[in-house]
């Protein structure tokens, strides 16, 4: 269900524009990992705008109860109703 939003190709990079995937499959291996060893793992999106085919959250991460929340913003890029590309930009902690 998570992964439905998203195109098959998916390009994913730490912004600016460091690629640090690409493909669904390999989002789902990367993800499925976190999800099955972050039993906390909890996504709040604090705030979010709109442009066009741009859509850009900024994120609160809790991966672990006894870690501090990451701060984190991600721009989405849509093409044909599908996700095509993702930038993560992360706070230094």
């Amino acid at each position: 269900m998570f992964l439905e939003a998203y195109s098959d190709s998916v390009k994913v990079y730490s912004f600016s524009n460091k690629l640090l995937y690409t493909g669904k499959e390999t989002m789902r291996a990367n993800y499925s990992g976190m999800f099955n060893n972050l039993t906390d793992l909890n996504c709040t999106i604090k705030s979010r705008m709109v442009l066009g085919n741009t859509v850009i959250d900024e994120e609160r991460v809790l991966l672990r109860k006894d870690q501090p929340l990451l701060e984190a913003i991600a721009i989405y890029k849509i093409a044909s109703g599908k996700i095509q590309e993702v930038y993560f930009i992360m706070k230094d902690r």
